[in-house]
């Protein structure tokens, strides 16, 4: 997948603008490239989440990542920085997905009907991983928005409801469960991440 800097529009307000250039000297203002699984503990998925983090970073959430050493490893920032985070990453989930001849629904099919050879069915068996992992993250992106305004309460409600038990581990579904239990419920109950990890290591001491 492929992202840009955001640019602002035109009659964007001085302070966009001063941030646009900031980020700009942080950054860079070219074109940067992500290969990305669905799994937010991966290194590659933690250095293409924290560039975008900056990317989509308020005038207000800028100024404390300023003062880091490392760009490359940023714990998501607030609900409606990483609300906008995942969308820029399925907006080019979407994109990529145009760019097969085939749909995921008609590699199922082909797959299921036995009639490729072992060298054309591990192919399609590729395509068909590529693409599966686009829409989760596509997925992933439209529950963010049924969730973004939540309370903590209603978000557990809805978690529980739609998101929690629906598969094992390693399955899109458990990764998914697993991103709102360390990612997004933190976020909205206010716990920093680092702070989520120093208490998931303690419990796991004990």
């Amino acid at each position: 997948m492929f992202f840009k800097l955001p640019v602002p529009e035109p009659n964007a307000p001085d302070i966009d603008l001063k941030a646009f250039e900031i980020k700009g000297k942080l950054l860079g203002t070219g074109t940067r490239r992500f290969q990305i699984p669905f799994e937010h503990k991966e290194r590659v998925t933690k250095k293409c989440c924290s560039w975008l983090r900056i990317c989509y970073a308020s005038v207000d959430e800028l100024s404390p990542l300023l003062k880091l050493q490392s760009f490359e490893k940023i714990d998501p920032i607030s609900v409606a920085n990483e609300a906008r985070v995942v969308s820029a990453i399925a907006a080019q989930a979407k994109v990529v997905l145009q760019g097969f001849d085939t749909t995921l629904e008609q590699d199922n099919r082909l797959l299921s009907e036995g009639k490729l050879t072992m060298n054309m069915r591990n192919c399609v068996l590729m395509r068909r991983g590529e693409k599966e992992v686009l829409h989760a993250w596509i997925d992933l992106d439209n529950t963010i928005q049924e969730v973004k305004d939540m309370s903590p309460r209603e978000l557990k409600k809805y978690l529980t409801k739609n998101v929690d038990d629906r598969g094992k581990e390693p399955s899109f579904a458990w990764r998914k469960e697993k991103y709102f239990e360390e990612f997004w419920e933190p976020l909205v109950k206010g716990v920093p991440y680092h702070k989520q990890l120093e208490e998931m290591n303690n419990s796991l001491e004990e």
